[in-house]
């Protein structure tokens, strides 16, 4: 584990010879398949880069892959761990476009949401029953011909932005008042966050005092793109 400040990272990972793996989300890799040929050329000596956070593009995947970097997909929840399912490292597209396999543990699936199972699932949540080892998701998952994992979508209307979690209610929630219109909360896809947050509001209501409200009622993390 190699911890740095962001003044350093070059210096101390990027052209450090002892760090062999790193993980990264789909932001990060589409600024490094964007980077120039120096940056990317040392990428390409490690033993792999680990992805996780969200379902990376199968574009980006490509882009990754012609650069010759070497890929493993993954799967995890604040629940169980960053890995609970990984393909290998490789540079196989259709392996890479799933979540590959349970690293430890075991995977079902109950109304097609993914149910996780083993050693590594927290406890459970304070003051509440413990899990027992189980983990129900709100992801929708199949698996393939092989039993690799392809994660399909959500039960709920949660969605990823540079793979954090977004749940349009609550920050409906949090814009919606007695003085202001009824706000709605939508993903719009993007290539390197993966979804932008987007915001309708009734257009009788003045962009200043939208954007207003959203300065005032949200962090800058739940702000609808601009």
């Amino acid at each position: 584990l190699t911890l740095t400040s962001p003044k350093d990272i070059i210096r101390d990972i990027v052209r450090n010879p002892q760090v062999t793996l790193i993980s990264i989300v789909q932001l990060q890799l589409d600024r490094l398949v964007k980077s120039p040929e120096e940056v990317t050329k040392r990428f390409r000596l490690l033993r792999g880069i680990i992805l996780g956070g969200s379902k990376v593009s199968s574009q980006l995947l490509e882009k990754a892959i012609a650069r010759d970097l070497i890929l493993s997909t993954s799967y995890g929840s604040t629940e169980s761990c960053a890995q609970f399912l990984a393909t290998p490292l490789c540079q196989d597209l259709e392996l890479l476009k799933t979540s590959g396999k349970p690293m430890s543990g075991k995977i079902f699936t109950q109304n097609d949401q993914a149910l996780l199972e083993g050693d590594s699932i927290a406890l459970g949540y304070l003051a509440q029953p413990d899990f027992n080892s189980q983990f129900l998701t709100n992801d929708i998952i199949k698996f393939d011909s092989n039993s690799n994992v392809i994660i399909k979508s959500r039960a709920d209307l949660v969605f990823q932005k540079a793979s954090e979690n977004i749940n349009p209610e609550q920050i409906e929630h949090k814009l919606n008042g007695p003085n202001t219109p009824t706000s709605y909360i939508l993903p719009v896809r993007n290539d390197s966050y993966e979804n932008l947050i987007g915001l309708v509001v009734d257009d009788t209501y003045s962009l200043r005092s939208t954007v207003d409200n959203c300065q005032s009622a949200l962090t800058s993390f739940e702000a609808p793109h601009q």
